[in-house]
């Protein structure tokens, strides 16, 4: 049967695998501590045949996370934006995680916009490579709970988690190199 005619839900998941539904929540959770292996290899085989894939909207709102991030860059044009984006996924991928991304053009009242709209998303927290002009926005969202890490950009006087590149051991690397080739 494939998903192509109705939306396979959990409930018929549970139905085709002679279990409950919170045993299949538990095996999609990973939680197999009371579930024998034969029940696991069945759960698993129905829903390799039903191509079942758990519902992430109902999901994030019972356990109210996402497991989404909003990343958001300056300028996606910029080579350094499309090595950040790489590394976050890569990271975020192997802590359970997706992101999703947006470019904000160097515009503050854009960025301001995106973070709306990832908010209203739901997301569990925010990578942002800031234009600038949103910092008093931002300290707010960071008061009020909401993880937030800085991008290669900082705010004066705050305590936000901030990832930056070492420019002063990558110029003074770099200025080494291009002594030595001029000699």
């Amino acid at each position: 049967m494939s998903n192509d005619n109705f939306k396979i839900t959990i409930d018929y998941v549970a139905k085709k695998a002679g279990v409950s539904k919170t045993t299949i929540s538990r095996f999609l959770n990973g939680r197999y501590e009371y579930m024998s292996d034969a029940t696991r290899e069945n759960i698993k085989k129905v829903i390799e045949e039903l191509n079942y894939r758990p519902n992430n909207l109902a999901r994030s709102l019972k356990l109210n996370r996402s497991n989404l991030i909003g990343v958001l860059v300056s300028d996606i044009g910029n080579h350094f934006s499309s090595i950040l984006v790489k590394g976050i996924e890569k990271v975020l991928k192997e802590n359970g995680y997706n992101l999703i991304i947006a470019s904000t053009d160097n515009d503050a009242t854009k960025e301001r916009e995106y973070i709306l709209s990832l908010l209203d998303n739901n997301v569990d927290g925010l990578i942002i490579n800031t234009a600038g002009g949103n910092d008093d926005f931002l300290i707010r969202l960071s008061k009020k709970g909401l993880p937030i890490v800085l991008a290669d950009r900082s705010i004066k006087d705050t305590v936000f988690d901030t990832v930056v590149v070492n420019r002063y051991e990558h110029n003074y690397k770099k200025s080494i190199k291009n002594k030595n080739q001029n000699r």
